[in-house]
Formats: C-alpha cells, sequence, structure tokens
C-alpha cells in the first residue's frame, strides 16, 4: 500500500459523497481502482445511514462556521459528517490488516 492510499481513501469518501448529492461535479485526485472501489462501498454505507441529509468535511479543510477541524476533537480524525442534529468525527481505515503500535510503556 502506497502512503498516500490512506488519504486518497478518506478524500475519495468525500469527494464521492459530494457528487452523490451534486454537491461537486467530479473528483479533484485520480484514485486507483481500489481507492474508487472501497470509497464507493463507505459512501454507500454513509447514504444507507443519513440519505442525502448530511454534509461531509475532509480534516484539512475549513468548516464553514467552525474553521480548521486538523486534529480536534481528536487526532485521528479524518472526515467529518454533520448532520443537522449530531456531529460525527470519524477515523477512516482501509479495507484488510490492521497493525497497532504504541510508544507507551516503552
Amino acid at each position: 500500500m502506497a502512503a498516500s492510499e490512506g488519504v486518497d481513501l478518506e478524500w475519495a469518501i468525500v469527494e464521492f459523497s459530494r457528487i452523490r448529492m451534486n454537491k461537486q461535479k467530479e473528483t479533484t485526485r485520480n484514485y486507483s481502482a481500489t481507492i474508487k472501489k472501497q470509497g464507493e462501498e463507505c459512501v454507500d454505507h454513509i447514504f444507507k445511514k443519513f440519505g442525502k441529509n448530511f454534509d461531509i468535511y475532509h480534516s484539512d479543510e475549513n468548516v464553514p462556521g467552525i474553521g480548521s477541524i486538523y486534529a480536534k476533537p481528536e487526532p485521528k480524525t479524518d472526515v467529518c459528517i454533520f448532520t443537522k442534529s449530531k456531529k460525527y468525527f470519524v477515523s477512516v481505515k482501509m479495507a484488510g490488516g490492521i497493525k497497532l503500535a504504541s510508544g507507551q510503556g516503552a
């Protein structure tokens, strides 16, 4: 996995959601077939849960009325989904195995 694939997946989720809601016309990045597939699967889950009644932002963006969401409220927030009644702060993980590591206690 290339280092940028994780970030590509985050952006794919945001962009594919916006395209599906007619808030964006096309993607701003070129995504691999793997990222396209995983991104669309994630977006399908999001739309199943919320319909089209949400706004979605990447952590690198300034959110209207809030400003930068980078590392807010959690340092691992990648994508924010805002409905009329709730804000969801999401950490995105690619499909496949996950390796956890911590420097604590070393």
